[in-house]
């Protein structure tokens, strides 16, 4: 009756939401979690003891960011933390919607409305199986690496995007025998013998041996990226976030 249009349709027993319904919901729900995040902006400023913090982050992240913020929870034990992994595409995306407060990013972000700080080293080397017949091998020619299966991330992520790079720079067609969705699985087939693949250092550690795998001496690896901790420049970061940016950067090196 209020906005003169109907909401809901009746289909036999069923119940279903008209187009003006269907916009009516999205609009509550975007209203809804608007009032949730004031609330948490304004606990946060009440007492940095409360409230949330909401972080986004690359994949690779997962591999140090859940230890750093767990110190952090310890020290403000009454916090709530929100962490989303994503890769690229998807950080992307959450950073256009200004869905977190943070971004945690394993490139320098290009996107104008953020304001990144370092946060430490992230190298990125090409690994192949303990056994591999390229192992301990000097100065390999990247054309070495035309006949080898390659296991790779799906397209848009931030390390397939490194790959893809290499190999134009290499001059060879990488052939893919797989793409994955997680690192962790990469690793894993790469230890079973089914390929080669550019891995985070983070993930793999200081002894790939010790892992069944080996860095594999090409040009331009081990590529050196860094990790970023960004926030958006025309928001004021609720005290929560603004803490934790000050905690971690001393705490990750």
């Amino acid at each position: 009756d209020t906005l003169g249009v109907p909401l809901v349709r009746h289909n036999g027993k069923r119940v279903q939401a008209t187009e003006a319904g269907r916009e009516l919901a999205q609009t509550c729900a975007e209203l809804f979690d608007g009032l949730e995040k004031l609330e948490e902006r304004l606990a946060g400023l009440r007492n940095l003891d409360q409230g949330r913090l909401r972080v986004a982050a690359s994949s690779a992240a997962r591999h140090f960011l859940p230890r750093l913020l767990s110190r952090f929870c310890e020290r403000h034990p009454s916090i709530e933390v929100a962490l989303h992994m994503a890769n690229w595409r998807g950080m992307r995306s959450r950073i256009q919607q200004g869905e977190d407060e943070l971004y945690v990013l394993s490139t320098l972000p290009q996107e104008p409305e953020l304001i990144a700080y370092p946060l430490m080293p992230h190298p990125i080397g090409l690994y192949a199986p303990a056994a591999h017949r390229l192992a301990g091998k000097r100065a390999l020619d990247p054309h070495a690496l035309r006949d080898e299966p390659f296991i790779l991330r799906e397209v848009g992520s931030g390390t397939r995007r490194i790959a893809d790079e290499l190999c134009a720079r290499w001059g060879i067609v990488p052939r893919v025998r797989m793409e994955l969705a997680a690192n962790e699985t990469i690793k894993q087939a790469v230890q079973d013998g089914l390929g080669i693949a550019p891995l985070s250092s983070h993930l793999v550690g200081a002894d790939p041996a010790a892992e069944r795998l080996c860095a594999l001496d090409v040009d331009g690896m081990p590529v050196m990226q860094h990790w970023f901790i960004a926030h958006a420049r025309a928001r004021a970061l609720p005290r929560i976030a603004a803490a934790f940016l000050d905690y971690v950067g001393p705490e990750a090196a």
